[in-house]
């Protein structure tokens, strides 16, 4: 089966217009050629290669264009996932910095993605902003 067909199979799973499809089309398209490119002999998406893909998308759209198009891209993936396609970074990424794709979009463009990225790991259950500074209070109290 070719990535056209995956493609088509996908979108017959959507419910959306005729216009949107045909956008959803080329973007998802060139995304998978993008990544069959960057990894030829896996063609598995990786980080480095997301990220890549978004500098480039970067060059030639606004921010909100391309956090829309990677918001396709991972229902996109999602769908691909539950079909047995494996995991995938995004998916991955959202489980440990929280659902929203912005913000993570965002902390994949900058130069140090790392740190970016940390800064947005939530708070652990029953957290504070206050963390080092309430155990170090807490250790000096006891």
């Amino acid at each position: 089966m070719s990535i056209h067909d995956i493609v088509y199979r996908f979108l017959d799973t959507q419910s959306i217009g005729r216009k949107s499809r045909y956008c959803y089309v080329s973007v998802l398209r060139h995304f998978d050629a993008f990544v069959l490119k960057r990894a030829p002999a896996t063609g598995l998406l990786s980080i480095k290669t997301l990220r890549a893909w978004l500098q480039h998308e970067i060059r030639r759209s606004p921010l909100t264009s391309v956090v829309h198009r990677t918001c396709v891209i991972a229902r996109y993936l999602d769908w691909r996932t539950a079909m047995g396609g494996g995991t995938h970074p995004l998916a991955e990424l959202r489980a440990q910095y929280g659902r929203l794709l912005n913000p993570i979009v965002r902390a994949l463009l900058e130069d140090d993605y790392e740190s970016a990225l940390e800064r947005l790991r939530p708070l652990p259950h029953w957290g504070s902003v206050l963390g080092s500074a309430m155990r170090e209070h807490i250790t000096r109290m006891q």
